[in-house]
Formats: C-alpha cells, sequence, structure tokens
C-alpha cells in the first residue's frame, strides 16, 4: 500500500501505529537476474521519506488484518452499516442517483439507493462486468499484451536454531536465528527476471511474525 491509499487509510482511522501493527514499512525494491538470492542489478530505495509527510511512502501489511480494522470502524459508526454475504445482480441510474439491486443470503432480493456507487468489487466483479461492459466501458489490452496464471503463496518462516538444527553449518560461523532471515528473506520486495515465469516476491506484514510472500 503506497502513497494516497495509505493517506486515504490513516484519515480513516489506521494511523501509523495501527499500520505497523498490521506490516511493515517497505525498505527498497530491488531488480534481480534469475531469481532473489542473486545480487540486485538496480535498487530503488523506498524507506526514505522523499516527500517529509507524516507516514512513509509504503507498506507493505496483512490485507485481512487491515479489512478488520475497516469492520471495527464500520460496525462503530453511525453513518455507515455493514451488510455481508449478499450479491449484487442489478445496478440502475435513476433520478438523484443510482439504485443497487443485491440478493441477501437467505435469497431476499432488496434495493438500495443513494447518490453515488463506489465500485470496489474487483476487476471481475459486477460493477465493471455486469454494469460498466455492457455500456461499452472495457478495459483493453495496450501496447503489450500480457496474460497468465500467477500461483501466490503467503509462507510464515520458523527460522532455525541450534537445537532444531544442530548441523546447520552457519552455527559454526557464528549466526544467531535471527540473522538468518536477513541471510535468506532480504528485507525489500524483489522482482525477478526467471526464464520460466517471472517472480515478485518479498517480506509483508509485521517484521516480528516473519511472513513472505511468494
Amino acid at each position: 500500500m503506497a502513497g494516497d491509499s495509505l493517506r486515504i487509510v490513516n484519515l480513516l482511522g489506521v494511523n501509523r501505529c495501527l499500520l505497523e501493527e498490521l506490516g511493515q514499512v517497505m525498505t527498497g525494491i530491488h531488480f534481480h537476474q534469475n531469481t532473489f538470492t542473486s545480487k540486485p542489478f538496480a535498487s530503488i530505495e523506498h524507506e526514505r521519506d522523499w516527500l517529509e509527510q507524516a507516514l512513509p511512502p509504503a507498506f507493505v501489511l496483512l490485507q485481512p488484518e487491515l479489512e478488520k480494522e475497516f469492520r471495527r470502524s464500520i460496525q462503530a459508526s453511525e453513518y455507515a452499516e455493514l451488510r455481508l454475504n449478499c450479491t449484487v445482480t442489478g445496478i440502475r441510474e435513476v433520478d438523484g442517483g443510482v439504485q443497487a439491486i443485491y440478493q441477501r443470503e437467505d435469497g431476499k432480493t432488496v434495493d438500495i439507493h443513494g447518490k453515488h456507487l463506489v465500485g470496489a468489487d474487483g476487476k471481475r466483479g459486477y460493477v465493471r462486468k455486469g454494469y460498466l461492459e455492457a455500456k461499452g466501458i472495457q478495459q483493453l489490452q495496450g501496447l503489450y499484451k500480457y496474460d497468465a496464471t500467477w500461483i501466490a503463496a503467503n509462507l510464515r518462516i520458523t527460522l532455525p536454531t541450534p537445537t532444531s538444527h544442530p548441523s546447520f553449518p552457519p552455527w559454526k560461523l557464528g549466526y544467531q536465528p535471527e540473522e538468518l532471515w536477513d541471510v535468506f528473506w532480504p528485507g525489500g520486495f524483489h522482482f525477478c527476471t526467471h526464464p520460466t515465469m517471472p517472480i515478485a516476491t518479498g517480506r509483508f506484514g509485521p517484521r516480528q511474525q516473519k511472513y513472505w510472500r511468494y
């Protein structure tokens, strides 16, 4: 999460103290040949606040935990209501605003009216696929065609110790378990030009919880 999204989240009550409970500052972006264990051929320092603002340029967060904070805020607000397990089935422009039709978990159909509709249901959600594309508003291929299936794994690393891995060679070199985190899972986020398939990988979530996204 970076830029304006961080400032908007801060305005919604998820301040820097809370952000640091949900994630960590992204320290840098690194570009590698083959894998992230090779020396990067280019790096961008991303921890420094070049614009001298109250928030860092980017955080790498646990999204489910951020969503929990949003839900708590909505449930505590007198201006919003969270309706779960509903499916949007229609959108109509009406005098004075917009009408959305959705189906509840029990099968009942409900209409809701408002001045504006925010389509935050993803690139395959109803707002784009069922409403905008029917009006001819489409996301088309640009100059470079790209179509691929990505597999993402969120890993939580348990560091080895002299007790769990007594024959692990780094112990003889004086390494402590915590130091291995920086050696084998380096800071920042990494983009790799692997010959089989491009790789995007790096740390995320609270630093002490040792999450790695691959």
